[in-house]
């Protein structure tokens, strides 16, 4: 959930709406999280999650979705192919 907050945020705001987002995200969310996984137990999650925030607020560029075009009533295909080449997706 926190991954797909913070990257919505990044891809879709800017600006007083982006500080505003951020500033909720630091101040309630991120340390209920850590909280939460601490009263729990769950170290490697909380550090999981701690290396996530902070790549995600280190790192400006964010690629855009590849966009889907409907044809023929078929199957949307891929038209525009931003998606780095990871090698952990191989």
């Amino acid at each position: 959930m926190t991954r797909g907050r913070l990257l919505y945020m990044r891809r879709n705001t800017s600006g007083l709406q982006w500080i505003s987002g951020l500033l909720f995200f630091l101040l309630f969310a991120f340390p209920k999280n850590v909280l939460l996984y601490l009263i729990k137990g769950q170290v490697k999650l909380l550090k999981a999650f701690i290396e996530g925030c902070s790549w995600h607020l280190t790192h400006t560029q964010v690629d855009q979705t590849p966009k889907l075009l409907e044809r023929d009533g078929h199957r949307p295909q891929v038209t525009d192919i931003s998606i780095p080449n990871l090698k952990y997706l191989k």
